[in-house]
């Protein structure tokens, strides 16, 4: 069965269009997962953490080092 040109093009656009719209609500590092970092991670993993009985976080997640 043959497909009309027209209609396959249609598809294609249609197609390219909703990639394009999923790349724009990809998640990002700095808008979507720094934020839970910085809320839930970073008060215990920095430099000097703060002692809740005798158990520290093991590296800081202030930096990228």
């Amino acid at each position: 069965m043959k497909f009309p040109a027209v209609s396959l093009l249609t598809l294609v656009f249609s197609g390219l269009a909703a990639t394009a719209a999923l790349a724009q609500d990809a998640p990002t590092f700095y808008q979507d997962a720094l934020p839970v970092f910085m809320n839930n991670c970073a008060a215990c993993h920095q430099d000097n953490p703060p002692d809740v009985g005798g158990i520290s976080a093991p590296m800081s997640l202030m930096n990228y080092e």
